[in-house]
């Protein structure tokens, strides 16, 4: 029944609360004891985390649109399975974030039910959609619902027919289950009414969802629905989107079907309101626009045009012009950090970047001057019928006093004619492709002031998308800008109201702009944008994604506690669907993950077989993930300066130098131990395992873990198995690292031992190719080389060299360092003999020379303190991270030099050339003052789930064979392949053998022989690459195959 201004408006709108919370089944309303506190601000894993959700319903909801239809076509997932999960995660999100406005439960269960006996009795499935849950915003008609707007008046218009869009969705196969919450009248740009009251942000309860659609976006955001539609008049969809960081287009009116939409406005078409899908992927957003333009909406809606979805092929070098502001208010540090860092990727992906300075300022006063048209009489009447109060962000309708004539109405939209052609003449005449800027000014707030960003785009019409970056809020370097000038008392107020702490940690989303009718085209422009984003400063040459993932900062703490923003970079497998997901770590410890995935992508994907997605992070200490970087100036400096492998050369060493480290040790320990008090104890490899769980629940349906690790990698992998036993799936560690040595000796000893095989290979392998190494001498044999080497080093000690044009000084420490380096891959090998041949016979390129001895060398002359404080924190940030983890990880603690001297003693003689490398870090752990919120314990002998596979390299002079066997050991059922070949890792020994038998075991399951050895293809300086042996095999994987598209990949 329509509400009356006789009956109490509180009572109308308390019986609508009311009767949506009866409509909730008793079952899915959650104990007051379970619910999280108000004061627990991020709520977003709250339904799985708390165990609300069982595993199966966890799963089912945590995958996008793309995925669901995909396993809803083949029958893998039941629709009834699929409804009941999303209305359960649902139910729990109204109850959290207060997002919807109305529920259709029964229906949408039993069109489930409809939709499982279609596919059971005829093989086929519906349609696109089939089996999908999807949720609509409160304006869209379904039959028997309400469609209240936020206005207390309209409580009991219920619907009599179906929205055309619920009509096309449901021929689709879609299953509509629930309504959200708006703004009142879908006017304000946050979802807050009288009605039903203000909608939450899941990602921090203290800031606003935005609006109008914000019930979509916080519900997507929370997974309780995988797409969702919602409407655009001003911003209505993208600044929900941008404030809940999820994905959205805006559609130029006319593409998608609009009749059977309720309005605040109706009747006003002097600026459109338009619908557009919301989803957490972009895919799933293309998903949506393939299924409702292939529906033919200009059939069921006069106001379509009638526009099939297109192929549209961009140009190979976009052009894109860059809105840094709008002329009234300047965007907050870290959006503007957003525009200045996307438009460097898409420079550094070729791209042409340009400046757009346009008259926004116009676009929104027409925009403002369209919606009081009527002198704000819809709304007043609307707000009368129930005697509700006004909302304050409606001033402007309720002051709003004078209704505009037909003349003054022909006029204005004349304004908006000539103000649209103006646009569109200075758009062809950049000859752009597209604008990007911000989608609002901050991040998320609690009141949204001003909408220019977006508004001015539905004056144009153009097809807009708001799309989620890989940034988050940094409090530490997104701080306000002192020398700040405001462009107007708005952008003042906004400036003084930004809190960088309050946002920290929070997404960023910016939006992509263009022309109209080209909604194809920005989906396109909006794919290529965040795989600039993934390759930008990686090199990867293979279509690539990002994503983010909240875990738990402290594993030792109840959940739910703070949390831990996890960045991820995945390359989709090349064969769609994929197997599953392959997590990597390259070791280090702390080695960056992303950017090294992504540079060793393809090579990894043939080996993978090209069915599995490859997914790595940065582990905690290293990076952005809790970096461990002791940020002491003069400390930094200091180390920066000195030998990299410290002062200690062959055995016996002498008493100073041994005094000498020890003392640097001391000051490592003392000055990371001050640093990082609070944080420095939660970065340990018990803990990344844990994360490393964590992240492959959020990729995989199955939860179960699948894993790549190399060198450190191998030691974590061990871990990981050895903790988590039955939720650990196929497993490979390959340069395998001594577990028992680095958790519990007070060096590691066996990780030298073949050091100096390795070593004395690179002169027996030069000798033996007189034609491509340049130190071979005629009559020289293997050793004789080395000993000239030895040689050099040791006149070097002694009389360190200068150089002609840099200021760098080379001693035999510095030298050591890219001796050790070398026995990495006898891929370095020719450049190494290289510099040793022109340090020993000359002639000096001084350039080639001091360009591989390392960035202290090759640091410009006369370089300024900026350049080299760069260089400097860039080493820090490089190195210290293997202090943090593994000095946090090791048991031991000798706590004195004499203690200490004998096992130092001996890694000496085990390896006269990394002996003294690790004399390094064992003097540091031996003294290192933090304790690990949590340490591995146990033996490492297990029985996994299904049988490892470990790779070993003949010749590793890091990770020797026999640290292989010892591991195999403990692992029941497992197989060591063995690579004969030199270098670390089986990245480093290119083998058609090894890419055949890795391939299979991630294919099948199949381990080798026992006693399997593979032989190496590129044999020392024959100059054989991997890509080579690719060429020659299954070929680099550049595209992809069987159908799937690589997606932006978003994990909320």
């Amino acid at each position: 029944m329509t509400s009356s201004p006789s009956s109490s408006w509180q009572q109308t709108a308390t019986a609508k609360r009311n009767a949506l919370a009866a409509s909730i089944p008793s079952e899915w309303h959650i104990p007051s004891s379970l619910l999280p506190p108000t004061s627990q601000d991020t709520i977003l894993d709250w339904p799985e985390t708390s165990g609300w959700l069982t595993r199966s319903e966890a799963a089912v909801t945590r995958l996008s649109a793309s995925d669901l239809v995909s396993r809803l076509a083949s029958g893998s997932l039941r629709s009834e399975e699929v409804t009941i999960a999303f209305c359960k995660r649902a139910a729990a999100a109204h109850q959290l974030v207060n997002c919807l406005s109305e529920t259709c439960f029964d229906r949408a269960l039993a069109t489930a039910r409809d939709r499982d006996l279609y596919l059971d009795r005829t093989g086929r499935t519906v349609g696109p959609l089939h089996g999908l849950p999807v949720s609509l915003k409160d304006c869209f008609d379904v039959r028997g619902l309400d469609g209240c707007l936020g206005i207390v008046s309209r409580v009991g218009e219920a619907a009599e027919d179906d929205a055309a869009v619920a009509k096309i969705l449901e021929a689709a196969g879609a299953v509509l289950f629930v309504k959200t919450n708006v703004s009142t009248a879908m006017m304000m740009p946050e979802s807050t009414n009288n009605l039903i009251g203000r909608t939450l942000n899941p990602w921090n309860r203290r800031t606003t969802a935005g609006g109008s659609s914000g019930g979509e976006a916080a519900l997507i955001a929370l997974r309780g629905s995988p797409l969702g539609v919602g409407t655009d008049i001003g911003g209505s969809l993208r600044i929900p989107a941008a404030c809940c960081a999820v994905f959205t287009l805006r559609p130029s009116s006319g593409r998608f079907p609009v009749r059977g939409t309720r309005s605040g406005l109706p009747g006003q078409e002097a600026v459109a309101s338009v619908n557009g899908p919301i989803a957490r992927t972009l895919a799933d957003l293309d998903l949506y626009c393939r299924t409702v333009v292939g529906a033919e909406p200009w059939l069921r809606d006069p106001a379509c045009v009638p526009l099939p979805w297109r192929a549209v092929p961009l140009p190979p070098r976009l052009r894109i012009a860059v809105l840094w502001h709008d002329g009234m208010v300047r965007p907050t540090p870290p959006v503007a950090r957003a525009l200045r860092i996307t438009a460097d990727c898409l420079r550094a992906d070729g791209h042409s970047v340009v400046d757009w300075d346009a008259d926004h300022r116009t676009g929104l006063a027409l925009l403002s001057r369209m919606f009081v048209a009527d002198g704000g009489g819809a709304i007043r009447e609307a707000i009368r019928r129930s005697g509700e109060p006004w909302p304050a962000q409606l001033q402007a309708y309720e002051s709003a006093v004078a209704e505009l004539g037909t003349g003054a109405m022909w006029r204005l939209h004349t304004e908006r004619i000539e103000f649209r052609n103006r646009y569109l003449d200075r758009w062809n005449a950049a000859g752009i492709d597209a604008i990007l800027c911000p989608t609002k000014h901050t991040v998320m707030r609690l009141i949204i002031i001003l909408v220019g960003y977006t508004g001015v785009f539905n004056v144009l019409d153009y097809s807009c998308l708001s799309f989620v970056t890989p940034l988050t809020v940094d409090k530490a370097i997104d701080r306000p800008d002192p020398s700040y000038e405001a462009l107007g008392p708005a952008c003042q107020q906004i400036h003084d109201d930004y809190d960088a702490a309050l946002l920290h940690g929070l997404p960023i989303s910016l939006q992509l702009v263009a022309r109209r009718f080209e909604e194809e085209k920005v989906l396109a422009m909006g794919k290529l944008v965040l795989e600039a984003f993934a390759r930008e400063g990686r090199g990867s040459v293979l279509p690539a994604d990002c994503s983010q993932l909240t875990v738990p900062l402290d594993y030792t703490q109840p959940e739910p506690g703070p949390g831990l923003q996890l960045d991820l970079f995945r390359i989709p497998a090349a064969t769609q669907p994929a197997q599953g997901s392959i997590l990597l770590n390259f070791g280090g410890p702390g080695q960056p993950g992303r950017q090294t995935l992504a540079l060793v992508g393809p090579v990894l994907q043939a080996l993978s077989g090209g069915r599995f997605n490859l997914v790595a992070f940065d582990p905690r200490g290293a990076v952005n993930t809790l970096p461990f970087t002791c940020p002491d100036a003069i400390f930094r400096h200091r180390t920066f300066w000195q030998d990299p492998v410290y002062p200690v050369r062959d055995s016996p060493a002498t008493d100073a130098d041994l005094g000498r480290l020890w003392a640097r040790g001391t000051a490592l320990a003392e000055t990371c131990g001050r640093e990082h008090n609070e944080t420095g104890r939660l970065i340990g490899t018990a803990f990344t395992a844990r994360d490393v769980v964590r992240v492959a629940e959020a990729v995989d349906g199955d939860g179960l873990v699948r894993y790549w690790g190399f060198s450190y990698g191998t030691t974590l992998g061990a871990t990981l198995l050895s903790m988590f036993p039955d939720k650990v799936d196929r497993v490979i560690l390959d340069g395998v690292q001594n577990p028992h040595e680095y958790y519990n000796a007070d060096v590691d000893f066996e990780e030298w031992t073949q050091s100096d095989d390795v070593f004395s290979a690179i002169f027996t392998s030069c000798a033996a190719n007189p034609h491509r190494c340049r130190l071979a001498r005629p009559h020289k044999s293997g050793p004789e080389l080395e000993q000239s080497v030895w040689t050099l080093l040791e006149s070097l000690r002694v009389r360190p060299r200068s150089f002609r044009n840099s200021s760098f000084v080379l001693d035999d420490g510095t030298l050591r360092g890219l001796l050790a380096d070398a026995l990495y891959s006898t891929a370095n090998w020719p450049n190494v003999t290289s510099v040793l041949d022109m340090l020993i016979s000359g002639p000096l390129d001084e350039t080639f020379v001091l360009d591989r001895l390392g960035e202290r060398a090759s640091l410009p002359q006369g370089s300024n303190t900026t350049v080299i404080e760069e260089a400097e924190e860039r080493f820090m940030n490089m190195t210290m991270p293997l202090f943090g983890i593994h000095c946090i990880d090791r048991r031991a603690r000798t706590g004195s030099l004499d203690a200490l001297l004998p096992a130092l003693h001996r890694l000496l003689n085990t390896s006269r050339v990394m002996g003294g490398a690790g004399a390094n870090s064992a003097v540091a752990c031996a003294q290192w003052e933090l304790e690990p919120a949590e340490r591995y314990a146990g033996d490492f002998r297990v029985r996994p789930r299904a049988p490892v596979l470990i790779v070993g390299n003949s010749h590793d002079g890091h990770t020797p064979i026999r640290s292989a066997f010892n591991v195999s050991s403990g692992f029941e059922g497992s197989i060591v392949l063995e690579v004969d070949g030199y270098g670390h890792t089986s990245l480093a020994l290119p083998s058609a053998c090894l890419l055949r038998t890795v391939s299979s075991y991630w294919r099948d399951g199949k381990l080798p022989a026992p006693g399997t050895i593979c032989r190496v293809d590129a044999p020392p300086f024959s100059a054989i690459t991997w890509a080579d042996i690719l060429k020659n095999g299954t070929g680099l994987q550049r595209r992809h195959r069987g159908g799937a598209e690589p997606r932006p990949w978003r994990l909320l």
